[in-house]
């Protein structure tokens, strides 16, 4: 934290603050008075998707933000996020309460955020495992089989758990008839669906330049 520049501390801000702010004002303006006591609940996951679209993104480790703040802070951002993604996740299903494929879809994509969670800061934070040995005994057992290339494919079902999100929103109707909130939703949806598609078929078809270093998912290194 002390090593933070001025820039890493306004990237930290426009994620956690400036970025979701549009939804929650729509939420605000929009959301019908028969959900006021859950209205904090819902906020919460609407925050928490922005969070996880947003970790998303930093997945394609953006060239305009490596020239800001470097590679080993967007790896940072990016695990940090999600974590606190999947806490406010946590907030919300406690808050609300849904039935059938709603319900459904959100306990999948909530089950399936909380077990590669686990599964990632065991296999894929080196800062955890060097500090509990234990953790690290468990993990050099379990390499024979979960290669690092097998834990990135593991990593990326969180683009399943983020498609489960979306589907749980759309089910939901009060939310669709919510016009700027549902356009904002989706748009923010779309540009990061855009930007991770664009990311790959530049690696794969060798358009991408510069840093060619492959992104490690939750590597929690100490911020440049």
């Amino acid at each position: 934290m002390k090593k933070m520049t001025v820039w890493q501390i306004l990237t930290w801000g426009v994620i956690l603050f400036v970025i979701p702010l549009p939804l929650v004002q729509a939420m605000a303006v929009e959301l019908p008075s028969l959900y006021t006591s859950t209205s904090l609940a819902i906020q919460i996951g609407s925050i928490a998707y922005v969070w996880m679209l947003l970790a998303v993104y930093l997945a394609t480790k953006p060239k305009w933000l490596d020239r800001l703040i470097g590679l080993p802070s967007i790896y940072f951002i990016h695990g940090v996020l999600s974590m606190l993604a999947i806490a406010l996740a946590y907030l919300h299903k406690e808050g609300t309460s849904s039935y059938g494929w709603i319900k459904t879809t959100g306990n999948w994509a909530f089950d399936l955020f909380w077990g590669l969670l686990v599964y990632s800061l065991v296999f894929m934070a080196g800062w955890l495992t060097s500090r509990f040995k234990p953790l690290l005994w468990l993990k050099k057992q379990l390499e024979i089989l979960f290669k690092h290339e097998l834990s990135v494919w593991i990593h990326r079902l969180n683009l399943i758990a983020v498609l489960l999100v979306f589907i749980h929103v759309q089910l939901i109707s009060y939310i669709t008839n919510m016009t700027i909130y549902i356009w904002l939703f989706n748009g923010y949806t779309i540009f990061v669906t855009g930007a991770y598609l664009l990311q790959k078929l530049r690696s794969r078809y060798g358009l991408a330049q510069g840093n060619s270093q492959p992104f490690n998912p939750l590597q929690l290194t100490s911020m440049s």
